[in-house]
């Protein structure tokens, strides 16, 4: 039989215990998930890898150590330096060629070539100010 009893826990708020047929009792709900860490945590947890790359970097270099270790080595030190994604920041030549194939494909609707080339302007803007900072 399934009883219900509170106890004070050591941040001094009561939890419900649900008693067990076998004897023991467990928290009601789910008290174990509280939500993601904090951004102090994750700044901490940040803090603590930085210190500690070296031990990648001398596994990296370590010519004893196996291949694998070797290569999971560099793998880590890969995705924490470049990160996971990759991002080109193409050149102004780029950009603009770019622009002229999207007039290009939008003359086809605007007919008025000032139209046209106010709408480029925009995605000029509109570019600049979200990829270039």
């Amino acid at each position: 039989m399934k009883t219900a009893e509170h106890r004070m826990t050591s941040g001094h708020t009561s939890v419900e215990l649900v008693r067990q047929e076998h004897g023991g009792s467990l928290q009601k709900g789910n008290p174990g998930n509280r939500g993601p860490p904090t951004s102090k945590l994750r700044q901490r947890f940040r803090d603590s890898l930085e210190s500690r790359l070296y031990i990648a970097e001398e596994i990296a270099d370590d010519e004893g150590a196996s291949a694998t270790d070797r290569l999971r080595a560099l793998e880590f030190l890969a995705r924490y330096g470049m990160g996971t994604t990759t991002s080109v920041t193409p050149d102004a030549d780029s950009i603009f060629a770019f622009m002229r194939e999207l007039g290009d494909g939008v003359s086809r609707f605007v007919v008025d070539e000032d139209v046209l080339e106010q709408i480029q302007g925009a995605w000029l803007e509109i570019y600049t100010t979200r990829f270039r900072s």
